[in-house]
């Protein structure tokens, strides 16, 4: 059994423009500033598990869970309140069949089924009864109050999947596996808002069925200490229940009242992928790596399109979501670690240096236009795909104590990232060096205690926090100009 709360707060300046990045201006958008920009999240989740031994080659593990979801929002378009319920099941039989000394059959055979109910309502906002003033200003003026309804829907989401996985164990540490998966996705919406028009009806009912993922590998162990794989898959990604009714925001000049269409054409990525790599132990165990090659093909790609504010040219008023061609990746990840000193007895018991390295050719296919309104077309073919940069570098190292202090020192590096598809307007590169220090211990069997201090962005680099791809005239949220400190103090308490 086991349960999790959360309870989170993120304030906002609202996203900067290109030009204020530049001009290092940090002031933000003040349409979202005085609207009290943030995302307040709690979520409660519970669940149970178990595994009943059938006998000593087959066994069946179950689990069912729940998790509520509750968030308030508010941004430039507005304030938005959101509530979800997800309950589930999983079940699996897992299965072992030895064939002869040298060869077995593995595999797991099970279904899992997910439900979400939830309600989403959005309101615009307006000037606080309170405040006269004519101009708004930070710290004098109270912020933005929320004022009429301007959408409510609520949906019904249901996905089930069908899965089994095999795994032949043959002879000298040589596997094949075969999987093979299906999966439908039901989606019921209701608009308690709007009036039920023929372009926008009231109810929304629709499916996505028969969504069939196979996987093969074949893997071969070196030594007991190395692994070679390959691999194939292919896999599905519907829409979400947010992507089919898009509601346009009010606005306040010219007076144009909040209005909504059906976005009901949206249909599932779907994603084929081979992978070859390598990973294991050398050196007694010292050195652990893992490298790998992809290559992916997206098809039906699901895109965002951003809508500008007419009475704001530097504000995203709404965005929606199409289908558009083929998007291809390709890369190599790789990952070090070795442990260079370890010992029982002297004050430091461990020093494990590690690295990781991420290369990203990610481009999307030929002919990859996309329709953003009766006159704009756009063309993304073969150019690089917005918000993905080409490489990514990790390394630090980690250092444990017997006392129980420990230290961890990293150093990361993110090169230049395209903001848009078209691949106009490119963010830099940066480093970033961080820090943290703590000390951990055992209060008693079940009582774990750990306290630390950190620093993010040690050096005071200028870099995004997030970057908003295609979102143009949005386009980062700025990370602290300085080194931000934080510490903290978990206590852990095992039943």
């Amino acid at each position: 059994m086991y349960a999790g709360y959360s309870n989170s707060y993120d304030q906002r300046s609202g996203e900067l423009t290109i030009a204020q990045w530049e001009a290092n201006d940090y002031t933000g958008n003040p349409d979202y500033i005085k609207r009290d920009d943030h995302s307040n999240v709690v979520s409660f989740k519970t669940g149970v598990s178990h595994v009943y031994n059938h006998s000593q080659n087959v066994s069946i593990t179950s689990a069912v869970y729940g998790i509520g979801f509750n968030s308030n929002a508010s941004s430039a378009a507005g304030w938005t309140d959101k509530n979800t319920v997800n309950y589930g099941l999983r079940t699996s039989i897992n299965t072992k069949i030895p064939i002869s000394n040298e060869v077995t059959l593995g595999g797991v055979t099970g279904i899992e089924t997910q439900q979400q109910v939830g309600q989403v309502v959005g309101y615009s906002m307006k000037q606080s009864p309170l405040d006269l003033a004519t101009t708004w200003t930070y710290g004098s003026n109270p912020y933005w109050v929320i004022n009429t309804a301007t959408s409510n829907v609520y949906a019904t989401s249901t996905n089930s999947h069908l899965f089994t996985e095999w795994t032949l164990s043959l002879p000298k540490d040589f596997s094949v596996v075969a999987g093979l998966g299906t999966s439908t996705m039901h989606i019921n919406l209701n608009d308690r808002f709007n009036t039920a028009l023929t372009t926008r009806p009231a109810t929304f009912d629709t499916s996505y069925q028969s969504m069939v993922s196979p996987h093969f590998a074949i893997n071969k162990v070196i030594n007991k200490h190395i692994s070679l794989y390959a691999s194939y898959s292919t896999g599905y990604k519907a829409p979400t229940s947010s992507y089919f009714y898009v509601t346009t925001p009010a606005v306040t000049t010219p007076a144009t009242p909040a209005t909504g269409s059906l976005n009901h054409l949206l249909s599932p990525e779907k994603g084929n992928q081979f992978e070859l790599g390598t990973k294991g132990q050398l050196f007694n165990n010292k050195l652990t790596y893992e490298l790998a090659y992809f290559s992916t093909v997206f098809s039906k790609k699901m895109t965002a399109i951003s809508v500008v504010s007419p009475a704001s040219p530097t504000t995203t008023l709404y965005t929606y979501v199409v289908n558009g061609g083929d998007q291809l990746h390709k890369g190599i990840e790789a990952m070090l670690k070795y442990t260079l000193f370890e010992s029982n007895s002297g004050f430091v018991s461990s020093l494990r240096p590690f690295a990781n390295f991420t290369y990203s050719n990610f481009t999307y296919g030929d002919n990859f236009k996309i329709q953003k309104s009766v006159v704009l077309t756009e063309d993304y073919s073969n150019k690089n795909v917005a918000g993905v940069p080409k490489y990514v570098v990790n390394f630090g190292f980690d250092v444990l104590t017997q006392p129980g202090w420990y230290a961890n020192v990293t150093y990361n590096y993110r090169d230049k990232t395209p903001i848009t598809s078209l691949n106009d307007f490119y963010a830099t590169s940066y480093n970033l060096l961080n820090g943290k220090l703590g000390y951990q211990t055992a209060l008693s069997k079940k009582i774990n205690f750990d306290a630390y201090v950190g620093a993010t962005n040690i050096t005071a680099v200028k870099y995004p926090m997030m970057i908003f791809a295609n979102q143009l005239p949005d386009t980062y949220t700025a990370a602290p100009k300085e080194a931000v400190i934080f510490g903290g103090i978990n206590l852990k308490y095992n039943f």
